[in-house]
């Protein structure tokens, strides 16, 4: 017993001293941590009386002003509510429209493409890179339109041309009856060619 401890205790606390040295510090965190949070909760009960006490003391204009702020927020946070629910609403509506787009669009592609029955139908379904690439479509496209209704004549032109002529021979000094016999026209659409180009 040298030193006060026998000699069995001192040969098994130099075994086990690890372990209860862990077992002391793991003790003392909590002891710690257990004090830590017995103050957190003692202070915010006592920063919210301070907190009161400040705001009865504060001026009435700092009152109204926090009043008016809270009114200001409610009012705020149930606009954006609202907006929230017409948002998603519109999200729901454009889904729906887009299934149905996207089964238009299937369908579509199934079915056989059907010659437009207009001319200018028929020259607006050439509007996309994929009909112009398509010889097919141009071909029954050219069929359409290179036949014109039986009230149109042939050569939608004719008369621009006829009037180009008559305009040149009239600036070269010559009569309408002379023009209407070079271009082999009657004098009545010369004179009224004549006429429509002065004005």
């Amino acid at each position: 017993m040298a030193g006060g401890l026998p000699k069995d205790a001192a040969r098994m606390f130099g075994e086990h001293t690890s372990t209860i040295l862990m077992a002391a510090g793991i003790a003392l965190a909590a002891l710690v941590f257990l004090r830590a949070s017995w103050r957190r909760r003692a202070a915010p009960s006592r920063s919210t009386t301070i907190d009161d006490e400040r705001l009865t003391q504060a001026p009435p204009e700092l009152s109204r002003w926090q009043v008016e702020m809270h009114e200001t927020a409610r009012d705020l946070k149930a606009e954006l509510d609202s907006k929230l629910s017409a948002l998603q609403t519109l999200v729901a509506l454009a889904r729906q429209e887009r299934a149905l787009l996207e089964s238009a669009i299937a369908r579509a592609q199934g079915e056989e493409f059907e010659p437009p029955t207009s001319t200018l139908a028929a020259i607006e379904s050439l509007g996309d890179a994929a009909a112009l690439d398509d010889p097919r479509r141009l071909a029954e496209v050219v069929a359409q339109v290179a036949t014109p209704p039986g009230d149109l004549p042939a050569d939608l032109f004719a008369r621009d041309r006829n009037s180009l002529q008559i305009g040149r021979l009239a600036d070269q000094g010559l009569s309408p009856a002379s023009i209407a016999e070079h271009l082999h026209l009657p004098i009545g659409e010369v004179e009224l060619l004549l006429s429509l180009r002065s004005n």
